[in-house]
């Protein structure tokens, strides 16, 4: 059992990326939701256009020390406006918003692509499902801040990207962070994790996930339970806006409801009918783009393009 328990912490927090041709799995497939394939096609086509802009390249450092990669985006309109797009879990910057990062460009903002540790250019052995990730993208909005004072910053998390948005809501963020935007993010890291256990590796989840996560503080020093999507929700001080499929069978859509019970400020859910695993935008695109953008320049009303 060890040796099933090492090699399931390795899938889930070491550094691993998706195949862009290989074959879908059936089992992927249903776990994803409706049209998976379908969703990839999108994804990737998409991704060429979004990588054929210019763009400049970026790099800081975590607080631990390692590189982290980023893709900045300037808006030709000279916009104040710039969304950060954190992407979910063994990913990277241009697959995880190859369309809406176009859209965010089409309606006048900057954008900055990150790569999150272990995943895409990023140094790093091991993701830490947004323990560590929630301060390195705080890292990237104070390089913005310094770089522009005068702008205004949307962050904008899918999957673990958005957990992690969720969970820097208890952070000092700057001012100008004025807006946050969760996609399909879990609420609880342990419960998605036995969730991700039950439904992936077809093993109940108390029989491994105490060496599981025995293995991660191993590798890390951290545990799961250090920080809460939820409790950091509770804290928020900015609008935030949640999102989910209603067909997720990876991350549920229960999870949103949760977080936007929780959140104290102005807020909004919406939920993508027909949608599963990060493709409320692909399923949904005409409504998903009306509210996103609606409860933007609702909160931005003011502020400089």
């Amino acid at each position: 059992m060890c040796m099933i328990s090492h090699a399931v912490a390795v899938k889930i927090f070491g550094r691993h990326v998706h195949s862009d041709h290989g074959e879908i799995s059936p089992s992927l497939d249903r776990l994803m939701g409706p049209d998976f394939s379908g969703y990839l096609k999108h994804r990737d086509a998409h991704r060429k256009i979004l990588e054929s802009l210019k763009f400049e390249h970026l790099s800081i450092q975590a607080e631990d020390g390692i590189k982290l990669a980023g893709y900045y985006y300037a808006n030709p309109l000279n916009s104040k406006r710039t969304a950060v797009l954190v992407h979910g879990h063994s990913s990277n910057g241009f697959e995880g918003y190859a369309a809406v990062g176009l859209k965010y460009i089409d309606h006048g903002y900057n954008i900055l692509l990150v790569d999150n540790r272990a995943c895409g250019n990023s140094e790093g052995k091991w993701c830490t499902f947004g323990i560590l990730e929630r301060s390195d993208t705080l890292k990237w909005v104070e390089y913005l801040v310094q770089r522009d004072p005068d702008c205004s910053i949307v962050l904008h998390g899918t999957s673990l990207g958005g957990a992690c948005v969720c969970m820097m809501m208890d952070l000092n963020l700057p001012s100008q962070v004025k807006a946050a935007v969760s996609d399909c993010a879990f609420s609880n890291i342990r419960k998605q994790l036995e969730y991700m256990i039950r439904v992936t590796a077809h093993i109940p989840p108390g029989l491994i996930l105490p060496e599981v996560l025995a293995w991660f503080h191993h590798w890390t020093d951290l545990s799961v339970d250090s920080c809460s999507p939820l409790e950091s929700v509770r804290q928020s001080r900015i609008p935030m806006m949640f999102i989910h499929g209603t067909l997720d069978h990876y991350v549920p859509m229960e999870n949103a409801k949760v977080l936007y019970e929780a959140c104290p400020t102005r807020k909004q859910l919406l939920l993508i009918e027909g949608a599963g695993h990060a493709a409320s935008h692909y399923i949904g695109k005409e409504t998903y783009e009306l509210e996103l953008l609606q409860f933007l320049n609702q909160t931005l009303k003011g502020e400089q393009l």
